[in-house]
């Protein structure tokens, strides 16, 4: 190609970096980073983050760093590839520094958005303050993202489901029963991503007993369920040892079991340690695909 065709691009380098990466060809992929400095393309994002990820897989991890640290930007791939290239070597405690870096820059970042949305009057956005709430979650700042949902005066539904995910993920389970009941007493109608996000946490919680309730209660709201809820409630169940009644609500479901749906139950019986089960969970999963 380099004969006949001209240059690589920012599409040609990443691919060349990879395949050095699966041989393990450290020598090759040298040859390529001289030629990456050589075009100019040391400057771009992606191709440094292909350069870094073949380094850390070859087990190069301080030019990989080096790599990492000389570049101008980075995102979420360059950050993950380095942070798994310390896993990988079993350098944990570089890996989780790095990792808190990572959280520490997003956050510092997110703080100036934050205050620039203060400065030009959308923090009351819902859009805006839904954006928010899951910036401060993913950061590990779960009284920020609070603070956030009560300064926004009038919320929307997307709002309200930006919390309960919020509480779901964090395991704040009685805060998302709170929410909920909140959004009764205001008169907000939960949709099916409510729910889910109940489920959730009821799923995460271990509180069969509850997710049943919440699973029923959408039907009063005239919400069919979804695969994803019934995924949910058979991952539940699952995780509870209630596998016979994980199969009876699929046997139920008036819509053909997805791929969630079986996986859930998978789940429950390896979680379970129930291994006798998977011969008839092979059944009925090759009568759904054919």
């Amino acid at each position: 190609m380099l004969g006949e065709y001209g240059l690589p691009d920012d599409h040609t380098f990443p691919s060349a970096t990879k395949s050095c990466a699966i041989l393990g060809r450290l020598d090759v992929g040298e040859s390529v980073h001289c030629l990456v400095v050589k075009t100019g393309y040391d400057f771009d994002v992606f191709v440094c983050s292909s350069l870094l990820d073949k380094y850390a897989k070859c087990g190069d991890i301080k030019t990989a760093r080096k790599v990492f640290d000389e570049m101008p930007e980075r995102t979420v791939v360059s950050w993950t590839g380095m942070i798994y290239g310390y896993a990988q070597l079993g350098l944990n405690e570089e890996a989780l520094k790095l990792f808190k870096q990572a959280l520490y820059d997003d956050l510092e970042l997110g703080k100036q958005i934050h205050g620039f949305c203060v400065k030009t009057s959308f923090e009351s956005s819902n859009y805006v303050g839904s954006s928010l709430v899951s910036l401060y979650s993913k950061c590990g700042v779960i009284d920020e993202a609070y603070l956030v949902f009560a300064e926004v005066p009038v919320r929307i539904i997307g709002m309200w489901n930006a919390m309960l995910i919020v509480c779901a993920q964090h395991s704040h389970t009685n805060k998302a029963f709170d929410l909920f009941k909140e959004m009764e007493v205001r008169g907000i109608k939960p949709n099916s991503i409510t729910f889910l996000c109940v489920l959730c946490a009821c799923s995460l919680a271990g509180l069969v007993e509850k997710g049943q309730y919440y699973f029923e209660l959408m039907k009063e709201y005239g919400i069919e369920p979804r695969a994803r809820h019934y995924a949910s409630l058979v991952d539940l169940l699952g995780h509870a040892g209630k596998l016979l009644e994980a199969v009876s609500v699929i046997s139920k479901m008036p819509i053909a079991p997805t791929e969630s749906v079986w996986g859930a139950l998978l789940t429950g019986c390896l979680f379970m340690g129930t291994l006798n089960w998977l011969p008839m969970l092979r059944i009925g999963f090759l009568s759904w695909v054919m």
